[in-house]
């Protein structure tokens, strides 16, 4: 881990920790969301956040056969669909939500920007010291 900086590290923790929770408090609870699809079901909350989760591994691959820059980008696109969580705000109202739907949605959302943030920030040193040429 030592090709990830510390900041990304710690983020990358929170936010899929948060993503998990808000996915499987949408797979347990789906009847409960607001005007969800009637298509959507708890196996395939279940799937969509396996492959959530999937990008966030393919970058921590990435990183450990030293492709860190890459990682990187991998670590980012993970980050951006964190903000999809705020999509459950163009179907429902944010108060037709109960206060534990609003938390992990919220939470999600704000681990991802402090993600993004860290990502960008490490790819802005990587790139300001010159060190990302060859990666």
């Amino acid at each position: 881990m030592r090709q990830i900086p510390r900041s990304v590290l710690i983020t990358l923790v929170l936010y899929c920790a948060a993503t998990t929770t808000h996915f499987v408090h949408n797979a347990v609870f789906l009847d409960e969301y607001p005007n969800l699809p009637t298509w959507f079901t708890p196996a395939g909350v279940v799937g969509v956040l396996l492959v959530i989760h999937l990008v966030g591994l393919i970058g921590l691959a990435l990183t450990l056969v030293s492709r860190p820059t890459l990682g990187l980008v991998f670590f980012g696109l993970y980050a951006v669909i964190g903000f999809d969580g705020l999509a459950h705000y163009s179907v429902a109202a944010f108060s037709s939500h109960t206060l534990s739907m609003n938390l992990t949605i919220l939470v999600e959302v704000a681990t991802a920007f402090l993600l993004l943030l860290a990502v960008l920030n490490a790819l802005y040193v990587r790139f300001s010291d010159g060190r990302a040429v060859a990666s």
